[in-house]
């Protein structure tokens, strides 16, 4: 299959805690994060690298100058 697109505009926190188990879960998939720049003040590098951490997931954070 191609793959899956989810959307939300939830808080960053909550995506956080609900990511984690489903990242650690799926080790055949790929996953890629497009975090949005509203907000950014309250995300940390250290859950980036969590997010991160399963080596098959991608994050992108933009940041509008």
């Amino acid at each position: 299959s191609i793959g899956t697109i989810s959307y939300s505009s939830n808080d960053y926190n909550i995506w956080l805690v609900k990511l984690k188990p489903i990242l650690a879960s799926q080790a055949n998939e790929k996953y890629f994060i497009f975090l949005d720049p509203y907000g950014y003040k309250h995300i940390k590098i250290s859950h980036i690298k969590s997010l991160m951490s399963n080596g098959k997931t991608e994050v992108l954070l933009w940041l509008p100058t």
